[in-house]
């Protein structure tokens, strides 16, 4: 017998499950992504860009921490 809510949770957990796929796929390519790849303008300063790329690499680390925080939360909800 399942209830709406663990039918929820079960959906949450699967949408999480997904979104954490995304965001590490995220990471392993701006991980791989340098300047040099990049080719920017001349008009860019290659000291901005580097720092761009830092902190969208941070950004998606956190990205990634909460979402796996909250699937440890919906899945002990779930007793999953």
């Amino acid at each position: 017998m399942t209830d709406d809510t663990e039918l929820t949770n079960d959906d949450r957990i699967d949408e999480l499950t997904a979104e954490i796929d995304d965001l590490e796929s995220r990471l392993d390519y701006l991980a791989d992504l340098t300047v040099d790849r990049i080719d920017p303008p001349d008009h860019v300063d290659e000291q901005v860009l580097r720092g761009s790329l830092k902190v969208d690499r941070r950004k998606v680390r956190t990205k990634l921490d909460t979402k796996r925080r909250q699937l440890e939360a919906a899945r002990e909800a779930t007793n999953r």
